[in-house]
């Protein structure tokens, strides 16, 4: 009976970050994908077969360079949790933004995502708005 409860709970609790509105992904101490739910395949334009079991350095070339790559690997030794805004260039070449919030894990580190490009670029016109404002007065 313990087992099947166990079994039960393990399922709810994958079900329900499988259907998160966040983006969620877990990320080894080897830099492999462990977990990533829809959302987040969706953020990255990958399909999640894609992603799993590969290291974040192969489906993101220069990662290393990025300020991303910096936060997770502290997050990683530090064992600290993070909150930032990162740009993103997509696959297809658009520019996006994601807020990320990475925290420690037993495995790794969590990472869930939010898709705030629509805010970023009502933030860009608003500002330039602005400006436009300030110039003609």
């Amino acid at each position: 009976m313990k087992s099947k409860t166990k079994h039960s709970n393990e399922d709810f609790h994958h079900n329900t970050l499988d259907n998160l509105m966040e983006g969620c992904q877990i990320i080894g101490f080897d830099w492999r994908y462990i977990y990533i739910n829809d959302a987040a395949a969706k953020h990255f334009r990958h399909p999640k077969q894609e992603l799993l079991g590969k290291k974040y350095m192969d489906i993101w070339p220069d990662f290393e360079k990025t300020n991303v790559f910096k936060v997770i690997k502290r997050c990683l030794e530090e064992r600290i949790h993070y909150t930032m805004e990162n740009e993103i260039t997509f696959p297809d070449e658009k520019i996006g933004w994601l807020e990320l919030r990475i925290q420690p894990v037993p495995e790794g580190v969590l990472i869930l995502s939010t898709d705030i490009t629509e805010r970023k670029n009502a933030e860009k016109r608003i500002q330039a708005a602005k400006t436009y404002a300030e110039n003609i007065i």
